[in-house]
């Protein structure tokens, strides 16, 4: 196996903190400098507060893959700053190495975070963070500075404790655990589940376990703010998850499945099951609030129904475009339609996609749904017609391991997570008005890609 050499740090500080060595922690690298994209998992769209509807930051967490540094990052970015950069390249694409100009805050969060989800107002980021096994929570102000009461610092502001370490709930005669490696994280607020003001502002949060098992948290006041505590853990749900994606038109959250290496799927005609999740929340006792299983869809022979990736959803919810390994498509659901056969899916369109498939977010552009397709074994990101299945145009080369994206339809951007070159890519979607192709117009951050011996 070949290791990256900035991996050897990391180790060295694990093997001496496993010996009991004292002051173990100053084994390990010091903290990035300012602006420094490391490994981006994942990107979200703050949602708009002007008149013309454009977001105003874009968030990006790092996920400090190579354990180069000590932590890994959350930030946020002026796409203002950003479309003007793309408007000033003459000759596309154009680098700007340095990010800090961009760049609105910043705040040191664990390594290996795998995913971000934004509070339904918009003023809060959860994060599932792998190294620390826990949740950590982010205030977002206005202006796009970012908030975990870390100390004042020379450098970037670190999360304080508390923001990283969630507390349980026990009061309720259940002792819940954060155990398994997470999949998945989705938000929602509690006011959507119970229709009473009295409860805005408060969210929950779902985290999904690769080991069969979801994790809810619950916001309780505390110190006049609220803070997410799990409460409840629901066991005995499919295994190998491998996403969770949050269907607001009926507060449910999608799971995506894999089965992994030399597994079987023991029936004669596969399908594919993408489970339902829900929260019932108690305002009596929130505390006593739980996640349940919520059914499934069913979905028969695209494939041998053994890879879902993501979901995506589109026409307020009654569209559902599935993101699939093998086969390697789109496969849209009309959930609203008769199906064929009871106890299926109505399946609308299947669309090939290219190698490796990641993630798949919607986004409106010019008055037509787009999908937008990470492809992060095939090196591309694809813009699918929501409403008919067509692949817009050609996959767009020109990113290195495209993780996530977001699409944002009023400046006429897509923005890419790319975590091969730890830069983040800004695609224009504006020639399609005028039936050109599309492509990487500006690349943000300086490009650093994985070294290995």
């Amino acid at each position: 196996m070949r290791l990256d050499r900035r991996v050897l740090p990391y180790l060295l500080g694990l093997a001496l903190c496993a010996a009991g060595a004292s002051g173990c922690e100053a084994v390990f690298p010091p903290e990035p400098p300012p602006g420094t994209i490391l490994f981006p998992v994942a990107v979200e769209l703050v949602p708009a507060q002007a008149a013309d509807g454009a977001p105003p930051f874009l968030l990006l967490a790092n996920s400090n893959y190579d354990a180069r540094w000590a932590q890994g990052t959350l930030q946020s970015y002026d796409l203002d700053a950003i479309a003007s950069a793309v408007d000033a390249c003459a000759s596309p694409p154009c680098t700007e190495a340095d990010a800090l100009p961009f760049l609105v805050d910043e705040v040191q969060i664990g390594p290996q975070v795998h995913s971000i989800a934004l509070s339904p107002r918009g003023d809060r980021v959860y994060l599932a963070i792998r190294s620390e096994a826990d949740l950590t929570w982010v205030d977002l102000g206005a202006e796009g500075q970012l908030d975990c009461e870390g100390a004042p610092t020379e450098g970037i502001e670190r999360c304080a404790p508390r923001r990283r370490t969630t507390p349980v709930a026990t009061t309720c005669g259940r002792e819940p655990s954060l155990v398994g490696d997470v999949a998945g994280l989705a938000t929602g607020s509690i006011e959507s589940l119970t229709g009473e003001p009295a409860d805005a502002g408060l969210d929950w949060v779902l985290m999904v376990h690769r080991n069969g098992r979801a994790s809810l948290f619950v916001d309780r006041p505390a110190g006049g703010a609220s803070v997410p505590t799990l409460v409840h853990v629901l066991t005995g749900i499919p295994t190998d998850a491998t996403n969770a994606a949050f269907d607001a038109s009926r507060n449910l959250v999608w799971m995506t499945l894999t089965v992994p290496p030399g597994g079987t799927v023991p029936m004669r005609t596969p399908i594919r099951e993408i489970p339902l999740l829900g929260v019932a929340y108690d305002r009596d006792e929130p505390e006593c609030s739980e996640a349940f299983s919520a059914g499934r869809f069913a979905i028969r022979g695209t494939d041998d129904g053994l890879d879902s990736r993501d979901v995506a959803f589109s026409e307020g919810g009654r569209f559902a475009h599935v993101l699939s390994r093998r086969s390697e498509a789109i496969v849209t659901l009309d959930t609203e339609g008769e199906p064929i056969f009871s106890g299926e899916t109505l399946i609308r369109s299947v669309t090939a996609m290219p190698f490796g498939p990641a993630r798949i977010a919607a986004g409106t552009f010019d008055g037509r749904e787009l999908l937008a397709v990470t492809s992060f074994d095939g090196q591309r990101v694809t813009f699918v017609d929501a409403a008919t299945g067509d692949i817009v145009g050609v996959p767009v080369p020109g990113v290195q391991r495209p993780q996530d994206v977001v699409i944002d339809g009023v400046r006429g951007l897509a923005y890419v997570a790319d975590f091969g070159d730890s830069v983040l890519r800004v695609i224009d979607l504006r020639p399609l008005r005028e039936g050109r192709e599309i492509r990487v117009v500006l690349t943000l951050g300086r490009i650093t890609p994985i070294r290995t011996f």
